[in-house]
């Protein structure tokens, strides 16, 4: 379908609320933009993997679902705020001159989902992620092959009111993370007030993930529990590593650290760790 006909298809449905848009793929020299005014939509998925999608600018005031699944540079020309939005789940590429103005259209979403690559673009020379602020988020899930620490100090300092906090890894047993260069100055509002929970998946016993845990468990004063879930069995034989894990110093008196394999408790803070030789420090196995 080209972009014209689907644009009818679109605004002669005014009042729809839901809105499912997969694999809708402009021809090389087709150069329209999907356009349409959709006063009552609350839930959009845009979904393609191997072609581009037509720009889309789409005025949708009361959205409150909105999930990107597009792997290529995706335009997002929306011409609307979205002052309703609960969830923003972002995978994928969005131009680099349509993603500072799609920030600031989502920053009121209460639930977000970014990957690094959504947010490449914005870093500059010294390795800094710029963004706008997101006050109402509460829930952050970043995904990423290595959670670079600039990525994750722009993110925390753009939520003051951040409660809960997963980072998934997305380790292949390939590459892992080697990007947690440096603390941040200033600690993030939301480590000192609000965020309670932190879940990290796909976790592997590397030294800089383990300066990423040690870094949040030390700042974060009000944490209650931190989840970790070990990437496979072969980690979770480390012991070793495991009780450097569990023993970094925390902030919070309250924090409960546990780690999990295959969904199921592993080790954590009420487990026996007489199995553990306590007088071996955690050394990088890369090392």
């Amino acid at each position: 379908m080209d972009c014209e006909s689907l644009r009818r298809l679109i605004s002669g449905c005014p009042i729809l609320e839901t809105a499912h848009l997969d694999n809708c793929y402009s021809n090389m020299d087709e150069k329209g933009t999907l356009t349409a005014s959709l006063p009552y939509l609350k839930n959009l998925t845009i979904v393609g993997y191997t072609r581009k999608f037509f720009p889309i600018a789409i005025e949708a005031p009361s959205l409150e679902h909105l999930h990107i699944r597009y792997f290529l540079g995706f335009q997002w020309l929306g011409i609307s705020q979205m002052p309703y939005l609960v969830s923003a789940w972002v995978e994928g590429r969005i131009s680099d001159g349509c993603l500072i103005g799609f920030l600031n259209q989502i920053c009121n979403a209460k639930e977000m989902c970014l990957r690094w690559e959504t947010l490449a673009p914005l870093a500059v020379a010294n390795g800094d992620v710029q963004l706008p602020s997101f006050p109402n988020l509460t829930r952050l899930t970043i995904k990423s092959d290595g959670c670079r620490s600039s990525l994750l100090h722009s993110l925390l300092s753009s939520a003051p009111k951040l409660q809960s906090l997963v980072i998934d890894l997305e380790f292949d047993g390939k590459f892992s993370a080697k990007n947690w260069k440096s603390e941040p100055a200033c600690t993030p509002k939301c480590l000192l007030y609000s965020l309670e929970e932190i879940e990290i998946q796909d976790f592997v016993i590397k030294k800089d993930d383990m300066k990423m845990v040690a870094y949040l468990l030390k700042v974060g004063a009000v944490l209650k529990k931190v989840n970790v879930y070990l990437f496979d069995d072969d980690i979770g034989r480390d012991k070793k590593g495991l009780l450097s894990l569990l023993k970094l110093p925390r902030r919070s008196r309250a924090c409960k650290v546990q780690t999990f394999l295959l969904g199921e408790e592993f080790y954590g803070d009420s487990n026996n760790d007489s199995d553990f030789d306590e007088s071996d420090d955690f050394e990088d196995s890369d090392e």
